[in-house]
C-alpha cells in the first residue's frame, strides 16, 4: 500500500466534516452527537495512521495489514455517505439560485434523514472499535518531516514562516484554533488548505510577496476576525467568491477584480491605510459595479493605487473605460492616489474635484488617454507626476483655467503645488490648450509655490507656467526652446523677479538646437548647473557666475574659454569632457586664474592631452584633480 493514500483519506473526510453542509446536517436527530464523535475518533486514527502505513511499508505485520483493510473499508464508506449529504446540499444551493420555494436539508425526505443519520451512527461505532485495535498494534513513532504535531502547540497564538522554503501547509494546521497572527510574507507557499478556514481566532494574515501563491480556499471568506490581510506582491488573481462579505477585514493592502468579485464588492471593507485595487479582469457589468460601488464610504482610506496593468481576457473599449470611471466615486480624504494602466482616452474632468485632502498624485502609462481631470483647483496638491501618456498634448485647456473673469498672474493655479515631474510625454507641446476664441494676447500662468520641475522625454513641450518660488529645475531630452522664456533675461519688468530662488539647474541631451543659451543675472542663487550631451550648444552665457559652486560641462561643444570668462569666485567643483586642444591652447592662464577657490577638477575624455594645461598652477586650493583619458 502506498504510504499516505490512507491518511489522505482521513484528511478529506475532516475537512468535509468542517463545511457547512456538515453543519447543517448535525441538525438532524440524533446526528449532532454522532458527528462530533466521529470527528474525534477521524482526529485519533489521523493521529497515528501514517505511522501504520510506514510501518506496513518497512517491516510488515499481518495484524497491522488486517487494521489497515478494516479502516480502508470504513473510510470508503464515509467517503460515500459524504458524497450522498454533499449531493443534497448542492442541491439545495441550486434550488436557492433559483429562487425557488424554500426549501432546507430538514425539509428532504424523512426516510432519507432517518438512513444517513443511521449511516452515520454505525460509521462512528465502526471507527470506534478501530480505534481501540489500534491500541495492541505497537506502533513505533515515526518522524514524517513536513507533518508537524499540532496538539503540542496547543496555546500557539503567533505563527510565522517568514521566508522559508515551506510550499504548503499541512491540513493539520485547522487544529491551531488559537492562532491570532499567520506570517507567511515572502515564502515559497503555493497551497493554503482549506483547514485554514477553521482557524476562527485568526485575526492578522500575511501573504505579501507570495508569488507563487494562485489562489485563496473556497471558503476563506468564513474568517469571521480576519482584520488584517496582506496580499500584495503574491500570484493572486482572483477572490473567492463573495469576498466582500468579509466585514471584520479593517486593512486590505489588495483588492482583486477578477472573476468571482467587481469592484462592487470593495465597499463592505472596512479598510483603513492603502488600499491597491488590481483590475485583472474586464467583466461584463463592469459599468454597474462602479455605479454600485461606494468607494467614497471607505473615509478612513487614506491611499489608493488603481491599475489595470494585469487586465487580462476581453479588452475593454475607451468607451466602456471612460463610462466606468466616470461612475466611480473615491473615497473622500484621500492623501495619496495612483492610476495606472488606464486604457481609456479621457478621464472625466470634475473626476477628482471633492478630494480636497489630496497631496500627491501619480498618472502612469496611461498611453491613450489625452483629457486629464481638472488638478488646478486641489488646494493641499503638493507632488504632481504624470509619465508615460503617449497621446497627451495638453495639461488643461485655457478656456476652461479663465472661466469667471481675468486672473492675471493667478496666485490660486495649482497654490500648494511643490514638485512637477513629466516624464515620457512625446506629444506634449504645452501646459495649457489654447482657448478656441483666439485673437486675445495669452495670459501668463504661475505656479505660486512650486520648487522643484523635472521634464524628461518631452520633446515638444515649448511652454510652461512660470514658477517664481522654483529652486530646482532638470531638463533632459527635452526642447530648447524650452529655456527661452525661463532662463534668459526678462523683456518686461513684471517677470523680473522669477527664478531668483533657481539653485539647481540640469539640461541633458536637447531636441530643436539649443545653439545659445544665456543665463540670466536674476539667477542670482543659482549654485549648481550641469549640461550634459547638448551637441548644437555653441554659446553658454552666465551673466552672474558669483554665486555658482559645482560647474559640469559634459558633451558640450561650445568653447571652455568662451564659458570661463570672468570671475566664478565661489566655485568648488568643476567637471569638464571635452577637447584637449582646446585645454593645451597658450593664453588659458586666464580662465583658470578666474577660479581661485576650485577644490576639486575631474578631466574626462581628453585622449590625446599630452600635457596639464597652462595656468593650473594657479589653482593653490585644489585638493582634488581627476584626469580620465
Amino acid at each position: 500500500m502506498a504510504e499516505g493514500v490512507l491518511s489522505n483519506l482521513v484528511a478529506k473526510a475532516l475537512e468535509l466534516l468542517a463545511t457547512s453542509a456538515f453543519k447543517e446536517a448535525s441538525s438532524w436527530w440524533g446526528a449532532r452527537d454522532d458527528l462530533k464523535k466521529l470527528g474525534k475518533s477521524m482526529e485519533m486514527i489521523q493521529a497515528r495512521v501514517r505511522d501504520a502505513e510506514k510501518y506496513q511499508e518497512e517491516e510488515g505485520s499481518d495484524a497491522v495489514k488486517l487494521w489497515l483493510r478494516s479502516l480502508k473499508l470504513v473510510l470508503y464508506q464515509a467517503d460515500d455517505l459524504f458524497d450522498r449529504i454533499l449531493t443534497v446540499d448542492r442541491q439545495k444551493q441550486r434550488r436557492k439560485q433559483n429562487h425557488e420555494v424554500h426549501f432546507s436539508l430538514r425539509s428532504s425526505s424523512p426516510v432519507l434523514n432517518w438512513n444517513i443519520a443511521r449511516d452515520i451512527k454505525s460509521i462512528r461505532e465502526q471507527l470506534d472499535a478501530i480505534n481501540s485495535d489500534m491500541a495492541g498494534l505497537n506502533l513505533r513513532v515515526y518522524d514524517h518531516g513536513e507533518e508537524p504535531q499540532p496538539l503540542i502547540f496547543q496555546s500557539l497564538r503567533v505563527l510565522s514562516l517568514k521566508g522559508s522554503g515551506i510550499k504548503r501547509l499541512p491540513d493539520s494546521i485547522g487544529r491551531l484554533i488559537h492562532v491570532r497572527y499567520l506570517n507567511l510574507r515572502n515564502s515559497d507557499i503555493e497551497y493554503l488548505p482549506q483547514a485554514i478556514t477553521r482557524l476562527e481566532n485568526l485575526q492578522a494574515l500575511n501573504l505579501h510577496g507570495c508569488i507563487k501563491l494562485k489562489e485563496l480556499p473556497i471558503d476563506f471568506t468564513n474568517l469571521p476576525n480576519l482584520r488584517h490581510l496582506a496580499i500584495a506582491g503574491s500570484g493572486l488573481t482572483t477572490f473567492p467568491p463573495g469576498f466582500g462579505t468579509m466585514t471584520s477585514l479593517q486593512e486590505l493592502d489588495e483588492f482583486i477584480v477578477g472573476d468571482n468579485n467587481g469592484i462592487d464588492s470593495v465597499p463592505a471593507l472596512n479598510h483603513t491605510g492603502n488600499l491597491h485595487i488590481k483590475f485583472c479582469k474586464w467583466r461584463n457589468d463592469a459599468v454597474m459595479e462602479a455605479q454600485r460601488a461606494n468607494l467614497k464610504g471607505s473615509e478612513r482610506l487614506s491611499n489608493l493605487t488603481l491599475d489595470w496593468k494585469l487586465m487580462r481576457e476581453a479588452t475593454p473599449t475607451s468607451s466602456g473605460m471612460n463610462e466606468m470611471l466616470m461612475y466611480l466615486q473615491l473615497p473622500p480624504n484621500l492623501i495619496y492616489l495612483r492610476v495606472d494602466n488606464y486604457s481609456g482616452y479621457e478621464m472625466q474632468c470634475r473626476w477628482l474635484d471633492v478630494l480636497s485632502k489630496l497631496v500627491s498624485i501619480i498618472i502612469s502609462e496611461c498611453r491613450n488617454c489625452r483629457v486629464l481631470p481638472h488638478l488646478r483647483q486641489l488646494p493641499h496638491l503638493k507632488n504632481l507626476t504624470l509619465e508615460r501618456l503617449d497621446t497627451l498634448e495638453y495639461i488643461e485647456d485655457e478656456c476652461d483655467i479663465w472661466v469667471g473673469g481675468d486672473c492675471g498672474h493667478t496666485t490660486h493655479y495649482f497654490p500648494t503645488l511643490e514638485v512637477l515631474e513629466l516624464d515620457g510625454l512625446p506629444r506634449l507641446k504645452e501646459w495649457t490648450r489654447p482657448s478656441k476664441s483666439g485673437g486675445e494676447q495669452r495670459r501668463q500662468l504661475l505656479f505660486p509655490r512650486l520648487l522643484h520641475i523635472k521634464v524628461e522625454d518631452c520633446k515638444e513641450l515649448v511652454l510652461m507656467p512660470l514658477a517664481p518660488k522654483l529652486e530646482s529645475l532638470s531638463v533632459i531630452e527635452g526642447n530648447g526652446k524650452l529655456f527661452e522664456s525661463n532662463l534668459a533675461s526678462p523683456n518686461d519688468e513684471a517677470s523680473s523677479s522669477l527664478f531668483t530662488s533657481l539653485k539647481y539647474l540640469l539640461i541633458k541631451g536637447t531636441k530643436n538646437g539649443l545653439v545659445s543659451l544665456s543665463i540670466s543675472s536674476r539667477l542670482c542663487k543659482l549654485e549648481s548647473v550641469e549640461i550634459r550631451n547638448c551637441e548644437e550648444l555653441r554659446s553658454l552665457m552666465i551673466e552672474s557666475p558669483s554665486s555658482i559652486r559645482d560647474l559640469k560641462l559634459i558633451g558640450v561643444n561650445c568653447g571652455i574659454c568662451n564659458i570661463l570668462t570672468g570671475d566664478f569666485p565661489f566655485i568648488e567643483t568643476l567637471e569638464i569632457w571635452g577637447s584637449s586642444e582646446e585645454l593645451e591652447e597658450g593664453n588659458t592662464s586666464m580662465y583658470w586664474q578666474g577660479l581661485r577657490n576650485l577644490r576639486h577638477l575631474r578631466l574626462c575624455k581628453f585622449k590625446n592631452l599630452k600635457k596639464l594645461p597652462p595656468g593650473i598652477a594657479c589653482l593653490t586650493n585644489l585638493i582634488n584633480l581627476d584626469i580620465r583619458l
